[in-house]
């Protein structure tokens, strides 16, 4: 065939859409950070002309979360719940187009679960890679192209690539969404990766992404010199065998990262890592409520510490735990 999947194909991508559309704008716009807590419980939307339950991967709920550990594990309900918030500022219009995204529709923003991946006509991996590849770049993003001159026998330049930076995210965003995502690769959807590398040292910040009934697997990654990805699915969308094709597309993705770094180890297996811009600080939180901890809190061992852009520290002491001989739930003693 001469169709290429990777510039020409059009398809859902899953999780991989949540740290650009849901937790990248969540966190420019200040509505959470990464120790924010997230309730992870029953949960429905109007979307589609009817009701719809949002179901985790695992058919499980894990009461309030961060919005760190959401992205590590890819809970939906907690993404949905943020990107909720979101649907008044257009975050399609206001980011993903920024990103590079073409084929969104114009009134797709308003469904809920847009934030999960759910694309009518889909993106290709060439433009999901791109907006991964604006996270690493500090926020910048700048288009992928393929020719950067063209020269005649004569030395005449007759085409040459001219760039055109668009910042998307501040830096202080685009470092917290590479350390959350870092925690992809160290506990959470893609933790047997680090194990198929040759260079496991190498700084990585990545996102799995499936579609329903497994049709389509993503993965895409980033170190601080450049950003990959990989596609599996059928040519015409078929099922697949989720748990199987998922790791076998992750190896996939680890063989070409291997093979790269053995070519040119410099480029692909960087001994730097990603840099803490400044403005960032790290600073303890309660845990129950994002707020800052109180003693109750500390009594209660729900105090917890992550990074925090400075213009988000929280300002207010949390308020949400009491304490007594008893307290009154739904009218009765307990």
């Amino acid at each position: 065939s001469h169709w290429n999947f990777a510039t020409q194909t059009k398809r859902q991508n899953g999780s991989t859409m949540k740290p650009i559309l849901v937790y990248g704008p969540a966190m420019e716009e200040g509505y959470l950070q990464p120790g924010t807590p997230i309730p992870d419980v029953y949960y429905t939307v109007l979307d589609g002309g009817g009701v719809k339950e949002i179901k985790n991967v695992d058919l499980r709920h894990h009461g309030i979360v961060s919005a760190r550990t959401s992205l590590a594990h890819s809970y939906n309900i907690p993404a949905v719940r943020t990107y909720e918030s979101l649907i008044p500022l257009n975050p399609v219009e206001k980011y993903l187009r920024k990103l590079g995204f073409t084929s969104v529709l114009d009134d797709e923003y308003a469904h809920p679960t847009l934030g999960i991946g759910a694309l009518t006509r889909g993106v290709s991996l060439e433009e999901n890679a791109n907006a991964f590849a604006a996270i690493a770049n500090n926020g910048v993003f700048e288009d992928a192209y393929m020719i950067e001159k063209i020269v005649t026998a004569d030395g005449e330049v007759i085409y040459e690539h001219e760039q055109n930076p668009v910042e998307v995210f501040s830096p202080q965003t685009s470092f917290l969404l590479i350390d959350m995502m870092c925690d992809i690769l160290r506990e959470g959807t893609a933790r047997q990766l680090r194990s198929m590398l040759k260079y496991p040292h190498v700084d990585w910040a990545g996102k799995t992404g499936t579609t329903n009934y497994y049709y389509d697997v993503q993965f895409v990654a980033s170190n601080p010199n450049i950003t990959f990805a990989t596609w599996m699915g059928y040519d015409m969308q078929d099922s697949m065998d989720g748990r199987t094709q998922y790791l076998r597309n992750m190896t996939l993705w680890a063989e070409f990262i291997n093979a790269a770094s053995d070519l040119r180890p410099e480029l692909v297996a960087p001994s730097h890592a990603f840099q803490q811009p400044d403005g960032i600080v790290r600073a303890s939180y309660c845990a129950i409520s994002g707020k800052l901890p109180s003693e109750l809190c500390e009594k209660a061992g729900l105090v917890k510490s992550d990074y925090f852009n400075a213009k988000y520290l929280p300002k207010e002491r949390d308020d949400s735990l009491i304490t007594g001989a008893h307290v009154i739930v739904n009218g009765r003693a307990v």
